[in-house]
Formats: structure tokens, sequence, C-alpha cells
């Protein structure tokens, strides 16, 4: 399994990471600001190390992830989570993420 720990290699995931959701969430996605919850980001591959990966940057960013490891896990997360952004990998082993 992949740890981030260092803060320039999370920043370097981070980077064009945050330059697409900002595009897709607007400018204020990462930040809290009070009375304002953080956008809330869904993770979904199964790989370990790259779910792991990606929400470590995700939340050196700012933001809330949650994550799934199958699609069923995935459609699950949705209806409990309601996230406002999916990161999907599409060759799931038990439902495709088409």
């Amino acid at each position: 399994m992949v740890q981030v720990r260092d803060s320039q290699l999370a920043h370097t995931w981070l980077s064009p990471l945050h330059h697409v959701l900002s595009a897709t969430l607007g400018e204020h996605g990462s930040r809290t600001e009070p009375g304002v919850r953080a956008r809330r980001i869904l993770v979904v591959d199964d790989e370990p190390s790259i779910v792991d990966a990606v929400t470590t940057a995700l939340r050196y960013g700012g933001f809330d992830e949650c994550e799934a490891t199958t699609g069923r896990e995935a459609l699950a997360a949705v209806r409990a989570e309601t996230p406002d952004l999916i990161v999907l990998d599409v060759m799931l082993p038990d439902v495709d993420g088409l």
C-alpha cells in the first residue's frame, strides 16, 4: 500500500487534481468556510494503493472524501454519502464503472 506522507509528494498529486476539482466544483470546493461543509468526493477503485494515494491528496487539499473498492460499495456510498463528485475506476470487478 502506498502511503503519501510527504507534503511535497501530496502537493504533486493534488496540484493537477485540484485544478480539475476547482473547475468542476468551483474555487471554494476544498476550503471549508464557517457554516459550509467541504465538498465530498467519493473515490472508487479496486486497487487499495490508488484509493489511498487519491484520498490522501484530497484530505491534504481540504476535501471531505469517502471511498469504495467495489461497484456495490460505490452505489451504497452514493446513497449514504451524497457525494458532490465521484472519481471512478471504470473496470471494477463486480459492477463496471460505466
